[in-house]
């Protein structure tokens, strides 16, 4: 676990991870250095399962994580409710 940077002693705040993150991505490519605290509760609630490489790549260095699956990434495949919701979402767009 990373602390907070103001010496609080209080674990890294969700915009504070941004930042961290964000700083990381734009040594490597300035074009991917928009994340922010909203971004990070998405990917704590599990809204989002595997974010791009460049992010999973930066959450790696930033954290000292060794694999995707350490910080909880895992990509989403098959017939879940997440796939279901996409199709029934296109159907009642369609009509």
């Amino acid at each position: 676990m990373r602390l907070s940077p103001t010496g609080s002693g209080r674990p890294l705040s969700r915009q504070e991870l941004a930042e961290l993150i964000n700083q990381e991505l734009s040594r490597h490519d300035p074009r991917h250095t928009v994340l922010d605290a909203t971004y990070i509760g998405r990917l704590e609630r599990g809204e989002i399962r595997w974010p791009q490489a460049p992010y999973r790549a930066a959450f790696r260095t930033v954290l000292a994580a060794h694999t995707d699956r350490d910080l909880g990434f895992f990509v989403v495949r098959g017939t879940g409710v997440t796939t279901q919701r996409r199709r029934s979402h296109r159907t009642l767009s369609a009509q």
